[in-house]
């Protein structure tokens, strides 16, 4: 159940930065923040899965 979490995290944490440098020509400024807080949230949710 902890591995299927740390998968999907890891995935969220991919997809948002992928969106976040791929579209950051046409992303308008509050999406690129919160597509940057979705990827460090996804971070530190992994970390607190592996303690």
């Amino acid at each position: 159940m902890i591995d299927n979490a740390k998968d999907k995290l890891e995935k969220i944490k991919v997809v948002a930065m992928d969106l976040y440098t791929e579209h950051c020509d046409s992303t308008p400024p509050e999406l690129f923040g919160a597509l940057l807080g979705i990827h460090e949230l996804a971070e530190l949710a992994l970390k607190d899965l592996e303690e």
